[in-house]
């Protein structure tokens, strides 16, 4: 399984981070604590958090009804996805 996770994040990431570079702005993941309360407030069963580029953050879910994944970042202070 975990390698299965492990297959399916890296295309992931990689499309993550091509979107967000197209965009030019200066991004960062979150940090821990902010990691903690995005997972919180979505109700997420993580499967994995990874850290792309130092600039943003996908979290990689399994829910009862659905699976998926955020990327996250922060911009000018606030934190988007």
């Amino acid at each position: 399984m975990s390698r299965v996770i492990k297959v399916l994040l890296l295309p992931i990431c990689f499309i993550a981070l091509v979107s967000c570079s197209l965009f030019g702005e200066k991004t960062m993941p979150l940090s821990d604590s902010q990691v903690d309360d995005f997972i919180k407030s979505n109700g997420l069963n993580v499967l994995a958090v990874d850290e792309l580029a130092n600039r943003m953050t996908v979290v990689m879910y399994e829910n009862e009804a659905t699976m998926g994944f955020y990327t996250a970042f922060v911009r000018d202070g606030k934190i988007e996805s």
